[in-house]
Parts: C-alpha cells; sequence; structure tokens
C-alpha cells in the first residue's frame, strides 16, 4: 500500500428509485422504504424502480436514462457538466464481461453515443465488476491523486434491477428484498477545497481484491476478509463500523456471513453493522459506491472514530475489502 493519503469527498448526486428526488442520504433514512410489487411467473416480486418494467425495453437504453437523470441532477445541483467538463471518470458497471465482452462493449458505446462527452478524458476508465467495482475505482482513483495531487476524480455508477435476468435470479430467494435501480456519482480529491461537506476526509489504509479463476465465492470471501483483519490488528486498533451488502437476499448474504469469522480478533462488543440497502433497495453495481458514499459522509460528520471496513461482492467473480480511518482536514 502506498503512503497514507487524505481522500476528501467534493460533490457527489444520486438518483435511486427508492426517492427519485432525493438530494442527500439523510432523506432516504428518514421514510421507510416502501416497495411496490410485481408478480413475476407466480412469485412476488418487491421493487423501487423508477419506470415500470416492459419486456421489450433495451436494458442499454434503460441505463442510460438513468445517466442522463443523475448528469442533470448534477447540473442542476453543483453546476457541474460533466458532459462538458473534461472530467477524469471511473464508471462502474454491472459485471457483464463475464458473459461476453460484446455485452460490455454494447453498453459502452450506447453510453458514449447517448451522453458524449462523458468520457472524453483519456483517463477515464471503466470497472465492470459490480459493486465491487466501487472499491477497485477507489483504489485505482487514490493512485492518480497521488501523482497528480491537484486532480478531481469522478466515481460514477448505474445499474438496475429492473430486467428479466434480475427477476429470475431474485425470485428464487427470499421474498425479503426490494428491488432497485439507480445511479451515484461522487468527486473526490486529495485535499480540501472548502469544509462544506465537513472537517474531515478518509484515508484508505489497505484494499484487496479476489477474483481468483477456480477460488469459490467463499474462498475469495475468507481471503480478503482475513487481509483486512490482519491489517486492522496491525495498526492495534479494533473496527468500529462494518458496511456490508446486505439487503435481505439471504443467499447473498451468505456468502459473507459464513466467512465473517475471519474477522475476529478485529471485532468487539462496540462494532456495529452499516447496510444502507435496507433504505435504498438492491441497487446492484451502484450499491458498492452508494455504501462508500454513506461511508465518506459519515466519517465527515465524525460519526466513525474508529477503523471502518466496507466489503463488496459481485454476483459472479469478484469480491473487494477495502480498510478506512477517519482523517482531519489540514487546511
Amino acid at each position: 500500500m502506498a503512503v497514507e493519503q487524505t481522500l476528501v469527498l467534493h460533490q457527489y448526486a444520486f438518483t435511486l428509485g427508492a426517492m427519485t428526488d432525493a438530494d442527500c442520504i439523510e432523506q432516504l433514512e428518514l421514510s421507510a422504504l416502501a416497495p411496490a410489487a410485481i408478480d413475476w411467473h407466480g412469485v412476488t416480486l418487491r421493487h423501487a424502480l423508477i419506470q415500470p418494467y416492459c419486456e421489450k425495453e433495451d436494458f442499454n437504453v434503460r441505463l442510460c436514462q438513468l445517466l442522463r437523470r443523475l448528469v442533470a441532477k448534477l447540473k442542476a445541483q453543483q453546476n457541474t457538466d460533466l458532459l462538458a467538463d473534461q472530467s477524469v471518470v471511473y464508471l462502474i458497471l454491472p459485471e457483464l464481461s463475464t458473459t461476453g465482452d460484446s455485452l460490455l462493449n454494447s453498453l459502452i458505446q450506447h453510453i458514449m453515443r447517448d451522453l458524449p462527452g462523458l468520457l472524453q478524458s483519456a483517463q477515464c476508465r471503466v470497472f465492470a465488476h459490480g459493486s465491487a467495482g466501487a472499491l477497485m475505482a477507489l483504489a485505482a482513483a487514490q493512485n492518480l491523486l497521488q501523482q497528480q495531487s491537484q486532480a478531481q476524480i469522478w466515481l460514477l455508477s448505474v445499474d438496475s434491477l429492473c430486467s428479466a435476468t434480475a427477476f429470475e435470479r431474485y425470485c428464487r430467494y427470499s421474498a425479503s428484498h426490494v428491488l432497485s435501480e439507480g445511479a451515484v456519482a461522487l468527486c473526490i480529491g486529495s485535499r480540501a477545497l472548502d469544509t462544506a461537506n465537513g472537517g474531515a476526509g478518509l484515508q484508505l489504509l489497505f484494499n484487496a481484491v479476489d477474483a481468483t479463476t477456480g477460488h469459490s465465492n467463499n474462498d475469495a470471501t475468507a481471503n480478503v476478509l482475513r487481509q483486512a483483519a490482519g491489517k486492522a490488528l496491525d495498526r492495534t486498533t479494533m473496527l468500529g463500523q462494518l458496511y456490508m451488502p446486505d439487503c435481505g437476499d439471504e443467499s447473498a448474504a451468505a456468502v459473507w456471513l459464513e466467512q465473517y469469522h475471519w474477522l475476529r480478533g478485529a471485532v468487539d462488543a462496540d462494532t456495529t453493522f452499516c447496510m444502507p440497502a435496507y433504505w435504498c433497495g438492491e441497487l446492484g453495481a451502484s450499491g458498492g459506491l452508494y455504501r462508500l458514499l454513506h461511508l465518506m459522509r459519515a466519517m465527515a460528520k465524525g460519526r466513525l472514530p474508529r477503523l471502518t471496513l466496507q466489503y463488496e461482492q459481485s454476483l459472479q467473480h469478484y469480491r473487494a475489502v477495502a480498510l478506512f480511518a477517519v482523517s482531519e482536514i489540514d487546511n
């Protein structure tokens, strides 16, 4: 891991199926999630979608509509035009590359046609790794900021669980989850331009990704959690908060619950769980970035004084973990 560096949240915005007009996390968490229901081949699925499901809808079109909503919100709220600023954008997408590069290439081409200018900078990158892509993109952003300390980088994600593929997957499991969709964007830098978002940033102390061919999901999860616990113990500091990808999907939660014991020694009676998906629904690839935003906002407000761990898993291959510490901004 490179020299520890303070990362600061400068701007953010999101558009989510749970509450399309929400501008801040607190709006979501003060309101109970009120899902609707859809019958899928005799199974009732709960959802918080912006638009209803249409069998003939092009999935790429739906994702681009979500991105356009987000870009418009940013322009209205922050006077930021990602389509005209030659911004460095790290785009986090569903795990499409594992099913064939043609699906991923088609989506990227559609985005570039529909939102010309969004990925114009030569430094833009795409992370098609599901929710694990958020932590992968953050680590890449930190590396770039160590080389270009004045840079600002946009982490942007989009995904929707409004598709036949998603319905088929989730109808086989617990009905307690809520399928949603959304796009999330946050702009980070390595120093504070102002203190409007609070007086603290974060340090990315450690990050790891496991997608080793031949490893089972449990092996990958055990690997990254074991590494993170070791890094926390090296600092002789307990984990204060665990951000986990849980929205009521029992099959997904079982993957990390079965490996939770690898964190023993690094947790105590004061360690708490934070699972924002219970307020916003399952966001797929955007869930990891929403949890990261939630974490950064909480740190900036002084709510996470101890080490914080974030764990993410994609549907198929990727497991990622990050270990964070709060860092006071030195202006």
